[in-house]
């Protein structure tokens, strides 16, 4: 498919401002990608306008003393609210056209880097573990990867016995290998022995019941 005439030449002028720029068609018209996947603007084809995504409220209210409008034709969605039209005062003045493309690229990878560290301190994410575990240590006080490795696979457990919690003798593994990144089965004998013999010595301390090696294989 062709692209719009007008299209290529954004991309050109953007590349040139921010490094490389591509485009996508829409069915509004087309999405301006840097880095092949962070969207930061849309050009729209019927009306010929280009839009600039600005979410926090530092840059709305930067691009709009510019004189940026937000898009409200029709019923905007949750995304296109996000978008800003770039005035003819922007584009004919290089170091600022750049100076705004480059906080609006800036913004969303700022964006994507905090949605990546969130994801990674998800419990779900860690070996062994899933949605049923990330819930099962919420109850305990246990929400997220760093208060796990803070708290330990010893005093979660023991949370979780004292709470009468629904888990197994093997459920400590589970515990012990996602904390050593390794599958439960990937586990060595010595490094379960020492594990356990923490654990029991916690469990009674706390008015519990012991396990035995035996039983937790």
């Amino acid at each position: 498919m062709q692209m719009n005439k007008n299209i290529e030449s954004i991309c050109k002028t953007f590349t040139t401002l921010v490094g490389k720029v591509t485009a996508k068609k829409l069915f509004l018209g087309y999405g301006l990608y840097h880095s092949e996947s962070l969207m930061f603007g849309i050009y729209h084809c019927d009306t010929d306008r280009l839009f600039i995504r600005a979410e926090s409220d530092s840059l709305v209210k930067y691009i709009k003393s510019l004189g940026a409008k937000q898009w409200i034709k029709g019923e905007p969605t949750s995304a296109i609210s996000y978008y800003y039209s770039v005035p003819e005062s922007i584009k004919q003045n290089h170091h600022l056209y750049q100076r705004v493309l480059i906080a609006s690229i800036s913004e969303l990878k700022e964006k994507r880097t905090l949605e990546e560290l969130n994801r990674k301190n998800r419990l779900r994410e860690m070996v062994n573990f899933s949605l049923k575990h990330e819930r099962l240590l919420a109850k305990v006080g246990i929400p997220d990867v760093k208060t796990f490795r803070s708290v330990g696979p010893i005093t979660t457990y023991v949370r979780l016995k004292k709470k009468m919690l629904p888990i197994s003798k093997k459920f400590f593994w589970v515990l012990v290998g996602a904390l050593k990144n390794k599958l439960v089965e990937a586990l060595t004998e010595n490094e379960k022995k020492a594990a356990l013999n923490m654990l029991n010595k916690a469990l009674i301390k706390e008015g519990l019941k012991p396990i035995r090696f035996k039983e937790s294989k």
